[in-house]
């Protein structure tokens, strides 16, 4: 099936595409940080960071590791919280 846009898909549809291997997490987060872009609504992008995390859970679905519905699914946090 293959997956056009990804940054249009829920959570859960995020998450069931990893599971067909129609997407991987390394290309929905490069697919988000293409539309990122550091200022007043996203004041620290941290893009290394993420890519390797992203490319770690796909090394996991690769092997049959599934650690939740949350592998893989790029988050973005409110200023609020403290990073």
């Amino acid at each position: 099936m293959g997956v056009t846009d990804p940054t249009t898909l829920t959570l859960t549809e995020l998450a069931r595409a990893y599971r067909s291997g129609d997407l991987r997490p390394s290309e929905a987060t490069k697919a988000y940080l293409e539309r990122l872009e550091p200022g007043p609504v996203y004041r620290l992008v941290t893009a290394e960071r993420a890519l390797g995390q992203a490319e770690r859970a796909d090394a996991l679905f690769a092997k049959g590791v599934d650690l939740g519905p949350l592998q893989g699914v790029p988050l973005a946090l409110k200023d609020l919280m403290d990073t």
